[in-house]
């Protein structure tokens, strides 16, 4: 195979997997508004009078940090709007590179079946935005095939993938738990030959590397602690997460990609030219029940059963090898090449879609709040939760106050005065998707339902904000009958003035 094959096949990979990131200005993805307002924050030199009384800058250096220190360093430069974007296509090209160049450490050549690794870069995190643990593992790939070197460099590559331990803990903590995870599973599958490491350089090694990130993260505990809330698990939601994406792509697209990867590699393995690099084995089984037993919420953080499962499938096509006959190969290929093209052609019509709603709905929020303003978003069912965050883009425009907006102090640098913390999300559960039809309920300060127990902070909501956003489909059916009124409405959209309640609000509503 030509030597330039392998680098246009990547770049080829990446340009297509970042392509709809540009149809549209708002990226329509969960948590894209409040990741992008929240840049845009940082990015000043200081915050509006307006928003500092609602909103506060905390510099301390946590984890869950590598948009909020990356972004706004270019913002000056690039604008926020382009820096976030080039931040993202960096990450999905990190997942991409990674995974090539670690199948290029184990067998020692480009494999062009190591290019599948670009379907689990789009993956169930990356379209529920969650961009700094996305960023986080794919600097844990770029690290992982640094430390592939031969045994000889072994000590060379201690330093640089310490500095990217480091820098994956700052990004996320679970992309720190798995580097660890995956170059511990390196060390068992090493050849335990006399020209090999032994057992105690492979501890030295480990405990060098890690050790830096490990005192950073004493010092992050100590000052900002570890994040709350439950823990809970679903194996059954775990065995599904490799065929899941939420990525607005079409049901029966998004199962695809994990469903070819796992008929390509029987057939491969029935005809005998399926090979799994011995050196990566005890990886895939150690990420494996990594998924397994992986938490649907932990630490404050909602949908951990989501994010194994793409790093488990990335390895694997890094691991992989067929030794297919040219003509078969080249089917493969274009299957696969087909589906990328598809997935991609739908992903941007839908996003330019959404992006059009998101667009109509902030200028009509915009028009309506009063400047300091609250917002409430309230969406008409799961097939809108790309528009959770959209009341967040008021806090740019009117400088306003959104319940939604990311202020946990173990996770987001920017914090909620005094004065609006009882009104603010507590936690991931609280502070997840508020549907429409919870907002009745919501209204009346007293109820006891679930989800009035869940969201105390949005308890008398007439009295409480000044616009209501309602997004999906049947946003105007699905909208409030009394109480609101409408100033703006579309097909995925209704925009509401709230009316206080003729028998008043109590003092502080």
């Amino acid at each position: 195979m030509p030597r330039f094959i392998g680098p246009v096949g990547v770049a080829a990979a990446i340009t297509v997997a970042a392509a709809p990131l540009w149809v549209t200005d708002v990226v329509p993805v969960i948590d894209y508004p409040a990741h992008f307002t929240r840049m845009v924050l940082l990015a000043r030199d200081t915050l509006d009078p307006v928003t500092a009384s609602i909103y506060a800058i905390d510099p301390a250096i946590r984890p869950n940090l590598a948009m909020d220190l990356v972004v706004p360093a270019f913002a000056s430069l690039l604008g926020v709007t382009l820096a976030t974007k080039l931040f993202i296509a960096t990450a999905l090209g990190m997942w991409i590179v990674g995974p090539v160049a670690i199948h290029r450490a184990v067998w020692g050549r480009f494999g062009a079946e190591s290019l599948v690794a670009f379907f689990f870069a789009l993956n169930a995190p990356f379209f529920a935005g969650f961009y700094n643990f996305h960023f986080g593992i794919g600097l844990t790939f770029l690290a992982t095939a640094a430390w592939l070197v031969p045994s000889r460099l072994r000590w060379w590559v201690v330093a640089p993938v310490a500095v990217a331990a480091v820098a994956a803990l700052i990004s996320h903590l679970m992309a720190f738990a798995v580097l660890g995870l995956v170059l511990f599973g390196i060390e068992v599958g090493r050849p335990w030959r006399p020209d090999e490491p032994g057992l105690g350089d492979r501890v030295a090694r480990l405990a060098a590397t890690f050790a830096p990130g490990l005192l950073v993260h004493t010092v992050f505990a100590a000052s900002t602690g570890t994040g709350g809330g439950p823990l809970t698990f679903n194996l059954l939601a775990n065995l599904a997460a490799p065929f899941l994406y939420a990525s607005r792509a079409g049901g029966m697209i998004d199962p695809l990609p994990a469903i070819g990867v796992g008929v390509v590699a029987l057939a491969a393995w029935r005809s005998g030219t399926l090979r799994i690099a011995p050196i990566l084995r005890p990886v895939l089984g150690l990420a494996a029940a990594a998924m397994l037993v992986s938490p649907s919420e932990a630490f404050g953080g909602a949908m951990i059963h989501w994010r194994m499962a793409p790093i488990l499938l990335a390895l694997f096509v890094a691991a992989w090898r067929i030794d297919l006959p040219p003509r078969s190969g080249r089917r493969v290929a274009a299957a696969f090449l087909t589906l990328a093209l598809a997935t991609t052609a739908i992903q941007a019509a839908r996003w330019r879609e959404d992006g059009r709603t998101i667009d109509a709905a902030r200028a009509a929020v915009a028009a309506v709040t009063p400047e300091g303003g609250r917002v409430l978003t309230a969406l008409t069912g799961g097939d809108a939760l790309a528009f959770t965050h959209v009341g967040d883009l008021a806090i740019i425009d009117r400088h306003a106050f959104s319940p939604s907006f990311f202020t946990d102090p173990a996770q987001s640098p920017i914090r909620l005065r005094p004065a609006f913390a009882a009104a603010g999300a507590a936690g991931s559960a609280a502070g997840g998707a508020l549907f429409a039809a919870e907002l009745a309920d919501l209204a009346d300060p007293a109820a006891t339902s679930e989800a009035a127990r869940r969201r105390r902070h949005l308890a008398g909501w007439p009295c409480r904000f000044d616009t209501l956003v309602v997004l999906g489909r049947g946003a105007a059916e699905a909208s409030p009958t009394g109480g609101v009124e409408t100033t703006a409405r579309g097909p995925a959209h209704a925009v509401h003035r709230i009316v206080r309640p003729a028998s008043g609000c109590p003092a502080g509503g």
